[in-house]
């Protein structure tokens, strides 16, 4: 393979992520292009409120990664996060500027593959965000754009970085409205871009396509682990409402005559019925891997399920 941000998917079998009912023909489909725009109102719209106040000391959330390459797949990681302490202080003293600081502890097994027994590892962060300072500030808040907290948040040389890897392992702490804001600002084309392709690919010219924009509504049932809390965890009849949202993405690499293409198809679930802190049901992606040592490249797909959200206390 040719370019260095082609290479970056090249993965061992040591490290495969996540199963999904995807066939190596859908890769091959025909293909529709859509705006970046559709896509971040697609991604904004079914996350909805941006209320990271709603998320409470002693809140639990279980995830578990599955890895695919063709037909092999395994569990690669299984994680509990963990609301530790929630704290609430003045940003500059200013009266005017409450925020609250969350520290989350990750307790996490790694497998490298399906005959591996684990390796444990926690790991413990925080993340501050400002607090509303009234009833109709909170009002306003609620129905906060996506757009504004990922502009205060992210540098899109860094989402591009992330697009371009199918990862079966998290690093560090990933909440699940992070992955989102990426997701979201994927097809967006970076001021930086052609100086980044230039400079760091060797590449003459490069750029971003998104297609196949489609958008899903259903009900499932709870995962099982929450069927059996009080009250369901919160979810009435033990069901929940989601939304899915499946797009391409597409990295065109040009050097003289040479044109490459890296492709990801990404589908991800999303319950309004859950709170900010475990609304992402189903993180997936899929696409064309090679292995070192071959040049044959295959299918390899990476999932994060949710398999357990337990409400904390105030």
């Amino acid at each position: 393979m040719g370019f260095n941000m082609i290479n970056k998917i090249s993965l061992s079998l040591a490290a495969l992520t996540l199963v999904s009912c995807i066939k190596a023909e859908e890769l091959n489909q025909s293909e529709t292009l859509v705006d970046s725009a559709s896509v971040f109102q697609a991604v904004g719209e079914a996350w909805g409120p941006v209320d990271p106040d709603t998320i409470k000391k002693n809140d639990f959330l279980y995830e578990e990664t599955i890895f695919k390459v063709e037909s092999q797949s395994f569990i690669a990681q299984q994680e509990g996060v963990t609301v530790l302490d929630s704290e609430d202080f003045l940003v500059d003293n200013d009266p005017q500027k409450p925020a609250r600081k969350l520290t989350f502890a990750v307790q996490r097994v790694t497998y490298k593959n399906q005959d591996d027994t684990g390796s444990a590892s926690t790991v413990q962060d925080d993340r501050s965000f400002l607090l509303p300072t009234s009833q109709e500030t909170k009002a306003s808040t609620k129905v906060a754009s996506l757009e504004k907290a990922i502009r205060a948040s992210l540098f899109p040389i860094e989402g591009l970085k992330a697009r371009s890897e199918i990862k079966p392992y998290s690093e560090g702490l990933e909440l699940g409205y992070e992955r989102m804001f990426l997701l979201a600002q994927s097809c967006m084309k970076p001021d930086q871009l052609k100086e980044y392709c230039q400079k760091e690919l060797g590449a003459d010219s490069c750029d971003i396509q998104c297609t196949n924009l489609k958008i899903a509504d259903e009900v499932r049932p709870a995962p099982a682990a929450m069927q059996t809390l009080e009250n369901c965890g919160g979810l009435p009849n033990c069901q929940m409402r989601v939304k899915t949202i499946a797009f391409n993405w597409i990295f065109i690499l040009k050097k003289g005559n040479i044109e490459e293409r890296q492709k990801v198809n990404y589908n991800v679930a999303i319950s309004p019925d859950l709170p900010f802190f475990a609304r992402l049901v189903d993180n997936c992606a899929r696409g064309l891997g090679s292995v070192p040592g071959s040049t044959q490249k295959f299918l390899v797909t990476s999932c994060t399920h949710l398999g357990k959200f337990k409400p904390g206390s105030n």
